[in-house]
């Protein structure tokens, strides 16, 4: 559950901000959280249906279509949307930490002067470290909030049930697996920060490709030229699907990890197949490394384990919906979040810039 936003380019935050600076940059960060909350919502059910698409062990589901018409006819409705209050906690919690974290990260990496200006420019490999350390940080911050999410969505209880509640599957986390059960998944999480970097390159070679297939005139080319709004949300997209398509094995280990044992997602055809058996086996085995390897230990287990019942292709359970999801997410922040940038810093300005008091 990694953001899915398209454009890569930070920008180095500034430590001397005007105040109608610091208003328009306020506006374009609750404008792109606004975007992504409502994005997040639209597609919401495309999500519930990749995360039980990653987590079937009996190919119960065909598609996403079939995956979304099953959980319908069976669950109900609402079961589509379950989770999502603690998916939208996590997308606007996950912003914060995100630029709060890259902003210091990026400060201290380029140092500053006693005037607050930085001392250094930073490479590209050192952007994108910066960038990877605050995702690794927000993923730390954040992962107890997605396990939940993902526990919500593969519950299989008919919405009615008390146990589909947010409250319950916190419950019922650490009743099974105590506190660190919140941080079930979190080594293959850690890895997938390497998303926007793989995205990042792919952009950047396209965008070299295009702007010199775009710019030829005869035998001649023109000097370099910016890219347009248009082009630059096409070749991110494309970015991020390539990007999507290398690290998808680990989400799904990071679904499968975090959905291990929970008694309302498992089905009768798993314990009558001896699948239970199966994961106290593995569970037991783990339990016997130190505990910095469990983690580590853990993901090997769930990446074998998934060649061994699924071969090559259980790795890629879902991906398609994964693509659909990520790039109408990504269409529809690109289409709202200029109109919300509007209006949000109207409503700022109304809130923080204050007329001038009359005189008395």
């Amino acid at each position: 559950h990694t953001h899915t936003q398209l454009t890569t380019h930070h920008t180095t935050p500034s430590t001397t901000m005007n105040g109608s600076e610091a208003v328009e940059a306020l506006a374009h960060s609750l404008a792109g959280a606004s975007g992504g909350c409502v994005a997040l919502a639209v597609t919401y059910p495309l999500l519930t249906a990749t995360t039980r698409l990653q987590i079937q062990r009996n190919r119960e589901y065909s598609s996403a279509l079939d995956t979304i018409r099953q959980i319908i006819d069976k669950e109900g409705w609402s079961k589509l949307y379950a989770g999502l209050k603690a998916a939208l906690a996590g997308n606007i919690i996950s912003m914060g930490v995100y630029y709060y974290f890259y902003a210091l990260l990026m400060s201290l990496a380029q140092g500053r002067d006693s005037e607050g200006r930085p001392l250094r420019n930073l490479t590209t490999g050192m952007s994108l470290l910066v960038a990877a350390g605050a995702g690794a940080i927000n993923a730390l911050v954040t992962h107890p909030l997605w396990t939940i999410t993902t526990r919500m969505q593969a519950n299989k209880n008919k919405s009615s049930d008390k146990q589909t509640s947010l409250w319950q599957t916190l419950g019922d986390v650490l009743a099974s697996d105590g506190i660190l059960g919140l941080w079930k998944g979190i080594v293959p999480a850690l890895v997938l920060v390497s998303n926007p970097s793989v995205q990042y390159m792919v952009f950047e070679q396209l965008s070299t490709w295009w702007i010199a297939q775009t710019t030829k005139r005869g035998n001649a080319r023109v000097k370099f030229r910016p890219l347009s709004s248009a082009e630059v949300f096409v070749l991110s997209a494309i970015g991020k699907i390539v990007a999507t398509v290398v690290t998808y094995p680990l989400i799904v280990v990071k679904s499968r990890i975090q959905t291990s044992n929970p008694t309302s997602a498992r089905s009768h055809a798993d314990i009558e197949s001896g699948e239970q058996d199966a994961e106290d086996a593995d569970r037991d085995h783990i339990q016997s490394y130190p505990p910095w390897m469990r983690g580590i230990a853990t993901t090997i287990q769930a990446l074998h384990n998934i060649f061994k019942a699924d071969g090559f292709a259980g790795f890629y359970s879902g991906l398609r919906s994964k693509i659909v999801q990520s790039v109408l997410t990504a269409a529809i922040m690109f289409v709202l979040k200029e109109k919300f940038v509007v209006y949000t810093r109207a409503l700022l300005r109304m809130l923080l810039e204050r007329p001038p008091s009359k005189p008395s």
